[in-house]
């Protein structure tokens, strides 16, 4: 762990492996074992995408009325008080983000985008709210290429103005407020504004990532709140208080979201990404004043007897998560131990063809001709899981053919670094709500305004050439344009209808191969949440057959057990191994036999609590 914490952000960020024009991504390996401990062995697409800061077991809690889970004990505490007050769970789910915006302001906030999943018990309905952020007007399909039609650098690329994504997710919050909120819109913002305002106790991971974040420092003053008047960083604990963005959650619980889109917050936005020191932008108060969240439907699949429903591009999380589990049905993974090297295999396999289509062929289907229905079909899935090998690693996976003749695209895709969160909740009335939210990497461009909260870099997560040999790119950067995500909020529910599980995940492009493992564990094996979630994570997400399994972090002898005998034993499947240190943030709600029961991710800081 302590390799990662001496490393600069500008290394602690993923690359995914650069892919030719009509295939999935560049092979660049042989198989072999590969650890952290030397970082010259690690090809930097496998350097793990957040800083590792905390590993804590984490108990299983037990409820018969209703469950939050989240990134942070003192979010998690106010999600609990609005539903003990008579909240809905997007009531709750507005409180936790907001004070997670208080607490985890590196990881998401107002001044970024998100996805919620909801599922409405009484009517038996379940929809999507895409807050993802849109690009500004004066963005072009060249915006991340240089004088030299190169592409930038990630670092020049995220850092400053011309990163920032016109922020959506407080609009997506009160779309869904205002249609399932129970409780007054004011009144799911006093446990934020009481936290910024009186104060709140500096957290570990807070802490670890504020000393490795220079293009923050650089760029906002804000970035002293976290020091004494010495210069010396805050110790964990002591107490940090944030009042603009009390003053902010004020104006917009009393005003609503009008306050941040057209006020005087808006024009702070603008000025904020105009004036960076880095890369300034062109936003205008119209970027913001245009901007509306998009209520979309989600797409669902069986699998067994479960059903499983998840986002929509222009995030490719749930799409692709869908895919793999459908090619592995055929296999019956209930048949193999858990987390054995057969099984591993197996979803190793399903994943890297998964994530060949998703670099393919998703993108913002408001722009973009997304062929979702075909990537989801049965024949097209059974055709796609016939080509994995039951014994041996496929030495390169390319996308299959799911576009019609008038549209070709070449799949191109280098970055997706991750500063995300993930709430789960089921409240006393059976709604559930699956929610993940991001400002792209820690602590976002880097910029934080007068207001209080950091702005995203979102931009980055388009695809910087738009197009290679001629073929255009599906996410390339368009004026309006959303930019793709991995994103993966999901609902599962039993053969009877029932909801069975909500999950989701943090971790940028690593999110499909953390969240599709713990929905087999939990589905197929039967594990406890708690102690799936202590499993090592595994990450296959590239064309050659590389691997990630996370290294033994001690906290359970069985996941420690599981590491050395696939580390030992992948390589003579085919596979290039790598250990790495996983930041998974899966927060997890589960109703068995008339319980729910919920747990939180022993990587993060996050808690669990009902009643």
């Amino acid at each position: 762990m302590s390799f990662f914490k001496k490393m600069p952000l500008s290394l602690i960020t993923v690359f995914l492996t650069l892919s030719v024009a009509s295939c999935g991504f560049y092979n660049d390996s042989v198989p072999t074992v590969q650890s952290t401990s030397d970082k010259t062995l690690l090809p930097k697409e496998f350097i793990a995408p957040e800083i590792a800061t905390q590993l804590t077991q984490k108990p299983l809690v037990t409820a018969k009325d209703f469950m939050v889970v989240s990134a942070h004990p003192l979010a998690t505490q106010a999600g609990y008080d609005i539903i003990r007050q008579g909240g809905s769970a997007v009531d709750a789910a507005i409180a936790v983000q907001m004070v997670l915006n208080v607490v985890e302001p590196q990881a998401s906030g107002i001044g970024g985008g998100g996805f919620l999943v909801h599922y409405d018990a009484k009517h038996k309905n379940i929809l999507s709210f895409d807050g993802r952020e849109t690009a500004p007007a004066y963005i072009t399909p060249h915006h991340f290429l240089t004088k030299n039609n190169k592409p930038m650098d990630f670092e020049t690329a995220a850092t400053g103005g011309g990163s920032v994504g016109v922020p959506g997710i407080l609009y997506a919050l009160k779309s869904a407020h205002d249609k399932y909120g129970v409780l007054p819109w004011k009144a799911l913002f006093q446990p934020a504004i009481q936290l910024a305002d009186n104060g709140f106790p500096l957290g570990k991971r807070l802490h670890e990532m504020l000393k490795v974040a220079p293009y923050y420092q650089l760029l906002s003053p804000d970035y002293n709140r976290y020091f004494n008047a010495d210069k010396s960083l805050k110790n964990v604990g002591d107490t940090v208080v944030n009042k603009p963005l009390a003053n902010t959650f004020r104006l917009i619980s009393q005003q609503g979201i009008d306050a941040f889109y057209t006020g005087k917050i808006a024009q702070d936005i603008v000025n904020t990404v105009n004036n960076s020191q880095k890369f300034a932008g062109k936003m205008t108060m119209n970027d913001l004043k245009n901007y509306a969240s998009k209520i979309r439907p989600v797409s669902c699949v069986s699998y067994h007897t479960y059903k499983l429903c998840g986002m929509n591009p222009p995030s490719s999380g749930g799409v692709t998560v869908l895919q793999a589990l459908k090619m592995l049905e055929p296999y019956n993974l209930r048949q193999y131990k858990p987390f054995s090297v057969q099984s591993v295999h197996l979803m190793a396999s399903a994943l890297r063809l998964a994530y060949a289509d998703r670099n393919k062929y998703l993108a913002d289907p408001d722009f973009i001709s997304v062929p979702t229905e075909r990537l989801l079909n049965d024949t097209y899935l059974t055709k796609r899981s016939r080509q994995i090998d039951v014994h041996l690693a496929l030495p390169y996976v390319i996308s299959g053919d799911a576009s019609d003749s008038l549209t070709q695209y070449a799949s191109l895709k280098i970055t997706e670094p991750p500063s995300t969160t993930h709430l789960s909740i089921v409240d006393k009335n059976g709604n559930a709500v699956s929610m993940t939210s991001t400002i792209e990497r820690a602590f976002g461009s880097g910029l934080s305004t007068k207001s209080g909260f950091l702005l995203n870099n979102q931009m980055t997560d388009f695809d910087f050439e738009p197009e290679i040999a001629g073929i255009p790119v599906v996410n390339s950067p368009a004026a309006g344009k959303r930019p793709r995500s991995s994103m993966a909020p999901f609902i599962v529910f039993d053969k009877n209808n029932n909801v069975k599980m909500v999950i989701g995940s943090p971790g940028g492009a690593r999110i499909i191969s953390y969240v599709l493992p713990k929905i087999i564990a939990v589905l197929d094996w039967n594990m406890p949440l708690n102690t799936a979630l202590e499993m090592p994570n595994i990450v296959a997400m590239s064309a050659s057959p590389h691997i990630e399994v996370e290294i033994q972090n001690h906290i359970s002898k069985d996941a420690d057990n599981v590491v050395s005998d696939l580390t030992q034993n992948l390589p003579q499947r085919g596979y290039s191994v790598i250990q790495a240190e996983e930041t998974s943030g899966l927060h997890v709600i589960e109703i068995k036999q008339g319980h729910i029961l919920g747990a939180a991710d022993p990587r993060r800081e996050g808690t669990a609590q009902g009643d």
